[in-house]
């Protein structure tokens, strides 16, 4: 009987596993880690992402603007609330009369009608806008778009306080001592991220 005879499989496998990380095939294996090669995308990759940038700017752009009118509607609303209340207590229904035709103009005046149909079709293109970019990250997108322009992606990561700048902006800045966004003082150069 040779010496391989005699040795348990399992038993060898065992010590190998132990000795150096082996593990067999169908025991629960791991696959070696695998560390990416820096590559390259050709062209047409570069050319999808800016333009799937221009849309998600849109959509950014277009929740902007929804905000904005939201605020200035709400605004419209609460003055138009208070003279509500205070009508509710006016005694006389012919002063009441008056106060509410006043309330009337005045609503119409600012338009706060046509404003509220704006709202309505901001947050209708906006629902729209997001239903079709859902599945592309158009939120985490505008984590990684430059907070000075909201333009560029950004390339560059500034030490100590995280922030994330593109190239163009950190050369423009006056004081490269410190984050254009928060003042913090920075450790140097910023670091580049990536290379687009």
């Amino acid at each position: 009987m040779s010496f391989g005879a005699l040795i348990n499989p399992t038993f060898l496998e065992a010590v190998l596993e132990a000795t150096s990380g082996f593990a067999p095939v169908g025991r629960g294996a791991e696959p070696p880690e695998i560390r990416p090669v820096p590559y390259e995308l050709d062209e047409s990759w570069k050319n999808f992402e800016k333009e799937l940038g221009v849309y998600k700017s849109q959509l950014a752009s277009v929740r902007r603007d929804l905000n904005q009118k939201y605020a200035q509607l709400l605004e419209m609303h609460k003055s138009a609330e208070i003279v509500k209340m205070i009508l509710d207590n006016v005694p006389s229904d012919d002063l009441k009369a008056r106060i509410a035709s006043v309330v009337d103009n005045y609503e119409s005046d600012v338009g706060s009608v046509a404003l509220t149909q704006q709202c309505g079709e901001l947050k209708g293109k906006f629902e729209a806008m997001t239903k079709v970019l859902d599945g592309t990250n158009a939120e985490r997108y505008e984590k990684f778009t430059c907070f000075i322009c909201q333009d560029r992606l950004v390339d560059l990561f500034i030490d100590p306080c995280g922030h994330v700048v593109c190239d163009h902006c950190w050369v423009s800045t006056r004081d490269k001592t410190k984050c254009p966004g928060c003042r913090t003082g920075t450790h140097g150069s910023p670091r580049k991220m990536y290379v687009m």
